[in-house]
């Protein structure tokens, strides 16, 4: 009702409460990534995954950006700013179970890591 740029302040602003917190998960929309400040609290206490499917697989129902948006030139103006953010990439084309296998497993390889 406000557009984006409100949309994306209030973003900001759970994203930063939520960050501040372990344990959880914080599953955000594709547009998180546009502002630079969303990457210390969602870093700061946690793993950033990135999950990826075909474009043609994403929903657009209820996603205002989307369905006004060309989608592949949207995909090609954010990959950077979702590279820079993710720790972990993971292909979320299958299942939910697999795409939770796959969460799992990455976040078991980032955990050796440290």
């Amino acid at each position: 009702n406000y557009g984006e740029e409100y949309f994306r302040r209030l973003e900001s602003e759970m994203i930063s409460e939520a960050g501040k917190r372990s344990g959880i998960i914080i599953s955000t929309g594709g547009g998180c990534v546009t502002r630079e400040e969303n990457y210390k609290p969602l870093h700061q206490n946690g793993l950033i995954v990135l999950l990826t499917r075909e474009l043609e697989l994403l929903p657009r129902d209820g996603r205002p950006i989307s369905q006004r948006s060309d989608m592949a030139e949207l995909y090609r103006i954010r990959r950077p700013m979702y590279e820079r953010f993710a720790d972990v990439s993971v292909d979320d084309s299958g299942s939910a179970e697999e795409a939770v296998s796959a969460v799992l497993s990455a976040a078991e390889r980032q955990t050796e890591k440290i």
